[in-house]
């Protein structure tokens, strides 16, 4: 991953918080929040997505959260 570049998902930030990895965080013209990271951190990435464990909560995390989105207007 390149110097300086834009991260735009929160998972990988928090994993980055998590981690130590100092960032700096900034919102774009369309109001979405980024992370700049001046370190190399394309080992972290890698151990990130490699996670099983990690991997499948986010996926019901996700899950959880579609639901909610579904059904926060139903009655």
């Amino acid at each position: 991953m390149q110097k300086n570049r834009r991260i735009y998902s929160l998972n990988i930030i928090s994993y980055l918080a998590m981690n130590n990895i100092e960032f700096k965080l900034l919102m774009d013209n369309d109001n979405k929040v980024y992370a700049v990271v001046e370190n190399e951190i394309s080992d972290l990435l890698e151990e990130y997505k490699s996670n099983d464990f990690l991997q499948k909560f986010l996926h019901s995390y996700q899950e959880i959260r579609r639901f909610i989105k579904e059904n926060k207007n139903i009655k």
